[in-house]
């Protein structure tokens, strides 16, 4: 017995027990400091849930606001065609999408309706791509929607064909171009001109 306390003093002495204090006390330490790193990283997701939620609100409301004043049904068409279908590029399979980029739409009529995007707190998302003060062309708009792409979109293809109509029927609804009532010929040319400066530049 005195032996076995001897050998117990002799490894406490030897620092053996402090050691596993130590130890045990730094363990203790890193757990509650990685429980507080957890919370932080949690009470931010939370945050920014929260912000995403009401920059939600604000451009569904923007969105019901564009239903209303958008009474081209061509460019109603032409967003719902754009927007919510979704053609497969291997099967040519049309499909409904089950949510949209809403930040791509509301981003492509926001520079139309300066007041409203202002008004619903949504313009912050699109001033640092374009100058709201400066007047809008049909070159500094598609310069616009490329710099509205490379920031929001989400990586889901859009038809292009389908989206290149869409954008004469908005630039022309908008009058970003000389005349509203384009023959065939100036139709097919402007799909062209819009297509170039989009894609290939």
């Amino acid at each position: 017995m005195a032996d076995e306390i001897g050998s117990a003093v002799n490894f406490d002495e030897a620092g053996g027990w402090w050691k596993v204090r130590e130890n045990l006390s730094k363990v203790t330490e890193e757990a509650v400091k990685r429980v507080q790193d957890d919370q932080q990283k949690a009470k931010q997701v939370g945050q920014q849930i929260q912000a995403d939620h009401a920059t939600n609100v604000k451009l569904a409301q923007f969105l019901s606001f564009l239903i209303k004043v958008i009474k081209d049904d061509k460019v109603i068409k032409g967003l719902y065609d754009t927007f919510f279908k979704i053609k497969h590029p291997e099967t040519n399979i049309v499909y409904i999408r089950k949510s949209v980029n809403t930040l791509v739409i509301v981003g492509m009529f926001a520079p139309f309706y300066a007041q409203e995007a202002k008004k619903e707190k949504i313009d912050g998302l699109f001033n640092d791509l374009y100058d709201a003060h400066a007047p809008l062309s049909l070159s500094s708009y598609v310069h616009y929607l490329k710099k509205l792409s490379a920031k929001y979109h989400d990586n889901v293809p859009l038809d292009k064909s389908v989206f290149i109509k869409f954008l004469v029927d908005v630039v022309s609804h908008y009058g970003l171009i000389a005349t509203s009532k384009l023959t065939n010929q100036e139709y097919a040319d402007l799909q062209q001109s819009i297509s170039k400066e989009l894609y290939w530049h």
